[in-house]
């Protein structure tokens, strides 16, 4: 049951940073967004408000218009502190459960939200903290660390009990959620630990140590190959979904596109879900003579249901006749398209087989990605 507020605080400036944090992305993937395609996997999750800088709100909206999520999204002006921020995506929810989380923490464990929000129904007010592990010195004095709580976000509370502190108050520099409700209604949060890796992005180097770390355990790669025969006659060369030429055709069961074929196919093996055989086999008289653009589209929504995104997809094409050429960037946009990703992410090299197979095309496809 949806019964939950989702509100994602990006509209500072990003002074420490050196630009605005609403524009960072990971692997080439809009910080905003990589923090929705978690978010899709909470069945609770029934909007998400996302504050940001008002000249940004077209940037978010529009990155936002290249996918199709779950829940409603709100996109809003963020007002001059966090808090000011804060209240306004407060005041936008619809539900009585509102978690607040900081866009600078994209790395929060979807089970840390599931867990937040069943020590809801039992508490006004859930805040995950982190203790340190370093010795931590306050003047001369050595601080116990096990009772040193660094407070981290998503924070849960009651949409009526904030609004409630705000209206008591006209204090708007409260640093969070919990220092409003503790001060002003004498609420003490219930604690929920959580782990380093739910750390604020706060610095470039931090950026620099990120990728470093997500290289060695996020990314894998999926390789694909596909080879048709080419005849003249009735048809047309399909190649990544595009027309690229009347009177000859791939023969195949589908269209023969040799390049989305190889695309799935490395896919799937990314994924580990076998090859485009498995899913369109052609003994199934469904496919016969269908645009493989229907494979493809149907590949993606397992691909994204499964979490991953992509980074970089590099295409070769060996093929005699005809040339590519110019055709190369519309087929660029037309598997972004497909794919729901930006057309720089996409390479393709085309090669001539020298004669050694003028009669065939041949399609290699490399696909890099990200488990989010």
């Amino acid at each position: 049951m949806k019964d939950s507020s989702f509100i994602i605080l990006g509209a500072g400036k990003g002074e420490r940073f050196g630009i605005e944090k609403i524009k960072l992305k990971i692997f080439n993937i809009p910080i905003f967004i990589y923090i929705l395609k978690k978010l899709e996997k909470i069945k609770f999750i029934g909007e998400v408000i996302i504050v940001c800088p008002e000249k940004l709100i077209s940037y978010v909206r529009n990155e936002v218009k290249k996918f199709s999520f779950k829940f409603r999204i709100s996109i809003i002006k963020g007002g001059k502190t966090r808090c000011e921020s804060m209240e306004r995506g407060v005041k936008k929810a619809k539900y009585e459960n509102v978690f607040i989380h900081d866009l600078a923490r994209p790395f929060f464990r979807i089970e840390l939200v599931q867990e937040m929000r069943e020590k809801l129904s039992k508490h006004p007010l859930v805040v995950p903290f982190f203790s340190p592990y370093d010795t931590v010195n306050y003047g001369e004095k050595v601080l116990k660390r096990e009772e040193i709580k660094l407070i981290h976000t998503p924070q849960a509370a009651k949409r009526s009990l904030i609004l409630k502190a705000l209206s008591k108050t006209e204090r708007r520099d409260f640093p969070d959620e919990s220092s409003l409700l503790k001060k002003v209604l004498n609420i003490n949060p219930f604690y929920l630990k959580d782990d380093f890796f739910n750390f604020k992005i706060t610095f470039r180097e931090d950026m620099e140590v990120l990728n470093n770390f997500l290289d060695i355990f996020r990314i894998k790669t999926g390789a694909g190959f596909d080879i048709h025969k080419l005849s003249k006659g009735k048809g047309c060369l399909y190649i990544g979904g595009v027309n690229i030429k009347r009177g000859v055709r791939a023969i195949g069961h589908s269209d023969g596109d040799a390049l989305i074929h190889s695309l799935c196919d490395a896919l799937l093996g990314v994924m580990g879900k076998g090859d485009i055989g498995d899913y369109f086999p052609d003994t199934d008289k469904r496919w016969k003579g269908v645009k493989s653009e229907i494979f493809l589209k149907k590949i993606m929504e397992i691909f994204y249901k499964e979490g991953f995104e992509i980074i970089n997809v590099d295409i070769t094409i060996f093929l005699d006749k005809p040339k590519l050429g110019k055709k190369k960037e519309r087929i660029k946009k037309n598997l972004a398209e497909m794919m729901k990703i930006d057309k720089e992410r996409i390479n393709i090299k085309a090669k001539t087989t020298e004669g050694l197979f003028e009669n065939a095309i041949f399609s290699y496809v490399l696909v890099t990605v990200i488990n989010i």
